[in-house]
Formats: C-alpha cells, sequence, structure tokens
C-alpha cells in the first residue's frame, strides 16, 4: 500500500512525493508531484500485478481531480483552525501565456461560487 508522503522514483528516474490516495471502482490511485518542481504532477493508479501507471483517460483525470480537490478543500479547513496561521492562499501556476491565462481564469470561475477574486503577479519577463 502506497501512503502519503512517501517519495517514489519513476522510470524516468525522478523522485515524486505521494500528496494523496484515493480509491475509485475498487482501484487504487495516488497523486504524485516532483517536489523539485511543482508543475509536474501526475495521477498514477496501481495495483500489485501492474504496478504503477499514469492514469491518461481525461474523463477519470477528471474524477480524479475533484475528489483530491475535495480533499485540499479538507486540508484548508483544518489548517483554518490552527492558532498562529493568519491566512491560507490557493495558487495556480500557469505559464506567461495570456490565453492560457484566461482558460485557467475561466476554468476556476466556473468552478467556484466566489463572488471576486485577486490576481497578483510578479513579472520577471517584462516582455509580457
Amino acid at each position: 500500500m502506497i501512503e502519503k508522503g512517501e517519495i517514489l522514483t519513476l522510470e524516468d528516474n525522478k523522485s515524486y512525493v505521494v500528496v494523496s490516495t484515493t480509491e475509485l471502482n475498487n482501484i487504487n490511485y495516488v497523486y504524485l508531484m516532483n517536489p523539485e518542481n511543482y508543475s509536474e504532477f501526475m495521477f498514477c493508479a496501481y495495483d500489485n500485478e501492474d504496478g504503477l501507471y499514469e492514469v491518461e483517460d481525461g474523463e477519470l483525470l477528471q474524477q480524479l481531480l475533484e475528489i483530491f480537490n475535495n480533499d485540499l478543500n479538507k486540508i484548508v479547513e483544518k489548517l483554518q483552525k490552527v492558532f498562529g496561521i493568519h491566512g491560507i492562499v490557493i495558487a495556480h501556476r500557469v505559464n506567461n501565456n495570456t490565453d492560457e491565462i484566461k482558460e485557467k481564469v475561466l476554468e476556476l470561475i466556473k468552478n467556484e461560487n466566489n463572488k471576486t477574486f485577486k490576481v497578483v503577479t510578479k513579472r520577471a519577463d517584462k516582455k509580457f
């Protein structure tokens, strides 16, 4: 059984941290993230026969994203009760491509019930 916090080295010789685990339709899934580059993440299924393999089905990926997003919301709720934590900000990383930024904002607005949002940027690339 793979547990949260474990570090796995995959065939690409990169190490990934197990961020979260879940079971869906009697199949175990893990959410993996490269601790050296947070933009490198993947969802994998695993079992004793086939080992660990990346999920590529779009509909299944969407289901897993929803499940793991709910886990994130539970974590945020717990952190909000910890004395000394002033604020929690969930950030989303996108490339410096205006169309990609627009897509991400529209996706987030569609999935949220928030009435307002804020964008904060630091432009190291002044050409953008």
